[in-house]
């Protein structure tokens, strides 16, 4: 396998998460220096570079538009920044859950403060929705366009660590800390099956084309990529492999 183009000079800590832009020629990435940079990768050259206050844990282009992208934080607030601009930001507050902002608010102790929650933002497939996922196992949908929530569910006790949408976009799954993925059928937001791995935590998680199966990669006792049948929530293919295997989705 051949390197095409090495991107380096930029981030000064490892790199947490990287989105490419839907015309395949930028690429952003986000990092454990506090930093995320939108590289144009014909040139190698960064066109937009943000520095935050916290690590910087996800970033999501925009599906449609080149110029917008949502830059998830640790400990803080995911913001939308523009390539256009990089000095303009708009935070999503609408993220966090009006009971714990309120909680957080009346607090004397702090145990609830919005610095000890960490939020996890990317777009739906159009990108007319912003899906949120917090680590007390809250999610929000919200309007891309106001910015405001149209749903909310308390999902589970443990954080959510990933939001995979079908491409058609019909179906969503969501992986959470208690190894259980838990897949629902858009827009409407209708329960579908739960599908889990004993004694296993949940890597990774991506959809087939149609949303019809899900595949995931697991890491605990065992290491392995398993397919589940969405419709029934059960597993339909086990590939196993050594511990000192490195499991890659595509």
């Amino acid at each position: 396998m051949t390197v095409l183009r090495a991107l380096h000079g930029a981030h000064a800590g490892h790199v947490q998460s990287v989105s490419w832009s839907r015309s395949g020629r930028f690429l952003a990435s986000g990092g454990a220096d506090w930093q995320c940079f939108v590289w144009d990768v014909t040139t190698g050259q960064t066109i937009a570079e943000y520095r935050f206050d916290s690590p910087v844990t996800n970033v999501a282009f925009h599906p449609i538009k080149r110029n917008s992208l949502i830059v998830s934080l640790a400990k803080s607030i995911p913001v939308i920044v523009s390539t256009d601009d990089p000095t303009a930001r708009t935070p999503l507050f609408a993220a966090v859950p009006q009971d714990h902002a309120s909680a957080a608010a009346a607090d004397p102790n702090q145990t609830n403060s919005l610095d000890q929650l960490d939020v996890l933002a990317t777009w739906d497939p159009l990108g007319r929705f912003i899906l949120c996922g917090t680590s007390k196992g809250h999610w929000t949908v919200l309007d891309a366009s106001s910015l405001a929530p149209v749903f909310h569910d308390k999902l589970a006790a443990s954080a959510i660590r990933e939001f995979s949408l079908s491409p058609c976009g019909n179906h969503l799954a969501i992986t959470v800390a208690d190894k259980t993925i838990r897949v629902y059928m858009l827009p409407y937001v209708q329960t579908a099956a739960a599908v889990s791995h004993a004694g296993n935590q949940m890597e990774d998680v991506i959809k087939f084309d149609r949303g019809e199966y899900v595949i995931g990669a697991t890491s605990g006792r065992t290491h392995a990529l398993c397919i589940w049948g969405e419709s029934m929530g059960m597993v339909s293919f086990v590939v196993l492999s050594h511990a000192d295997i490195w499991l890659l989705l595509l």
